[in-house]
């Protein structure tokens, strides 16, 4: 029985599995997320998956973003109509 096959398999199989793990994504975790292992010429954009501070019907200037005001941490990406406290408007 020929094996080249399966090794070829296998070793495409392998391939995937080392460059995924090579370039995993950093998710953020209430609201940070550490970039500093990336290597943006090499791997490129960053998808900024994870949670991330949400002020609902709210627009603020940067100076405000610290303050008091009431705020949830949304996982996104995140369709808004798929929360049931948020409508599709806002």
């Amino acid at each position: 029985m020929d094996s080249s096959p399966l090794n070829f398999f296998l070793g495409w199989a392998l391939l995937f599995f080392v460059s995924t793990g090579l370039f995993a994504q950093p998710v953020a975790d209430e609201g940070t997320i550490d970039l500093t292992s990336i290597d943006f010429h090499t791997q490129g954009a960053v998808e900024l998956n994870g949670e991330w501070k949400f002020y609902w019907e709210e627009l603020l200037e940067p100076h405000a973003l610290d303050s008091t005001l009431k705020t949830r941490f949304v996982s996104f990406p995140h369709l808004w109509n798929e929360d049931p406290q948020l409508s599709s408007f806002g």
